[in-house]
């Protein structure tokens, strides 16, 4: 039996991700949603940019994407938390 057998799994995810995922109990996926959910509250609360510019300046291809990712992770459309918000 190979003796790494066990490790094939985690032999995807570089080195670096490992150790940040056993150090801050995070893997990197998720802290950079978390990231991007905070940029997209923050632009979406005290901006007067469009929904399709904020896409953009988070790095969503489109709009489309944007909403879909929004509203998985925060429970409602980006012009919905808008609104709410106002």
């Amino acid at each position: 039996m190979f003796i790494g057998a066990g490790l094939s799994p985690l032999m995807n995810m570089g080195v670096a991700a490992l150790c940040y995922a056993a150090y801050l109990a995070l893997t990197v996926y998720v802290s950079i949603n978390a990231h991007l959910m905070a940029q997209a509250k923050w632009l979406l609360g005290s901006s007067s940019l469009s929904v399709l510019e904020i896409s953009y300046r988070l790095g969503f291809q489109n709009q489309s994407h944007f909403g879909t990712f929004f509203k998985r992770h925060e429970g409602l459309p980006p012009a919905a938390f808008r609104k709410k918000k106002e």
